[in-house]
């Protein structure tokens, strides 16, 4: 493989890639950068139910405090765990990202999630 100044670049800003870095268009980046803009301005509000005997996670609900927001809210839980009701998305290796509606609707989890303090 032949190792240039781009390639030096990436190994260096992104040591934990372990997919190659996708390759977008100029429309495509401007719309990430809208969506990011609009998720920022959405100001989210995540609740989290809480399994009061077992402390897994249950589910989320994810609001936009700014009202309504167009765009969804990202989710991310440990490997193993899912979430339904919000739409999956996975680069190359890395972990899963959820993507819930930002209206109130609730996404369960699954996979025994712990929350708070653990056992030793």
């Amino acid at each position: 493989m032949k190792h240039n100044a781009q390639t030096a670049f990436t190994d260096s800003a992104c040591p934990n890639l372990s997919s190659a870095a996708p390759s977008l268009k100029a429309n495509d980046l401007y719309k990430l950068f809208q969506d990011r803009e609009a998720r920022d301005t959405c100001n989210f509000d995540y609740t989290l139910n809480i399994d009061g005997t077992t402390g897994t996670l249950q589910s989320v609900a994810v609001k936009a405090l700014a009202g309504t927001c167009a765009v969804p809210a990202p989710l991310m839980v440990p490997t193993g765990a899912g979430v339904t009701g919000a739409t999956s998305e996975q680069l190359g290796n890395e972990p899963v990202t959820y993507w819930t509606p930002a209206n109130g609707a609730v996404s369960s989890v699954t996979g025994g999630m712990v929350w708070g303090p653990q056992a030793a």
